[in-house]
């Protein structure tokens, strides 16, 4: 049995987070996390420890290059 593979979108974008999460829900099953900001990712992937992180690089406040500083720095993180 295959487990749920599960992926975090950050992106400032409402439409794009949304047109993400319908394709990979509909084509491969995945369980979908949604962030809205960098720092609501971090927390997220911090929690959920997602398979897979889908990153924006340019958001408003903490930006995606900023975000995947931090990431890559959390124990929990470092290796997503």
């Amino acid at each position: 049995m295959m487990t749920e593979k599960c992926v975090l979108i950050i992106d400032d974008e409402t439409d794009i987070r949304e047109i993400i999460k319908i394709s990979l829900q509909i084509t491969k099953g995945w369980k979908v996390i949604l962030a809205s900001s960098g720092r609501q990712g971090l927390s997220l992937a911090q929690t959920h420890q997602p398979d897979v992180i889908l990153l924006d690089v340019t958001m408003p406040g903490m930006s995606g290059l900023d975000t995947l500083s931090q990431l890559v720095q959390h124990p929990l993180t470092q290796t997503i």
